[in-house]
């Protein structure tokens, strides 16, 4: 794998950290 390819799946692998919990706890609103 290039350099950017191992960016953006660590990139996106972060993002679905981030987005998962907050749309499930959303109404927390932190």
């Amino acid at each position: 794998m290039t350099i950017v390819t191992k960016i953006n799946i660590f990139v996106t692998r972060i993002t679905i950290l981030c987005f998962s919990p907050n749309l499930k706890s959303g109404a927390h609103g932190t």
